[in-house]
């Protein structure tokens, strides 16, 4: 397997509303190689998703009902569960848009293992579009444990993007 095939699984396993967990690290066990094929690299479809004309698509009555339903599973959650496992595929292919679409709809109908996150169309779309933007734009700096991650989704606008679009308060 590829090197930047693995940092990819290991980054979109640990994805979750664009952070990533502590535990989640670029540590392997392994032996590090260098991979020098340069006809094998990663085409990234770098056409995202307009989200920064989208705001307080999560701020109904609704959304924050479900949102704060704590006998449900965290639609932030569902979304990461969504991206490390039927999305993963799109992302390792360098899908973007594809991931992306393929995380909104799994967090709209479910799956066998995955429940529904019961959340508006626009809502989802917020979702949905922070977990691209992590995976496409943090990669590196989310796979290792502390601020470089939260740093990097604020630079690049991940997280400032998530608030507009959501409308939810930041914690």
């Amino acid at each position: 397997m590829k090197t930047w095939q693995r940092t990819l699984i290991a980054a979109v396993s640990c994805l979750a509303l664009g952070t990533f967990a502590t535990a989640c690290g670029d540590d392997d066990g392994g032996t590090t190689t260098t991979d020098t094929n340069t006809t094998d690299t990663l085409q990234a479809d770098t056409t995202e998703a307009d989200t920064t004309a989208l705001s307080d698509q999560c701020n109904n009555t609704a959304d924050l009902a479900r949102i704060g339903d704590t006998t449900k599973a965290d639609p932030a959650d569902i979304a990461s569960n969504c991206g490390r496992g039927p999305c993963i595929s799109k992302a390792l292919g360098g899908d973007y848009a594809g991931f992306e679409t393929c995380t909104a709809d799994c967090m709209t109908n479910g799956t066998d293992t995955i429940d529904a996150a019961e959340l508006s169309s626009g809502c989802t779309t917020c979702y949905a579009a922070s977990a691209r933007c992590t995976a496409e734009k943090c990669l590196q700096e989310c796979l290792s444990a502390g601020s470089a991650c939260d740093t990097c989704r604020n630079t690049q606008g991940c997280t400032p993007d998530f608030y507009t679009c959501s409308g939810l308060p930041q914690n």
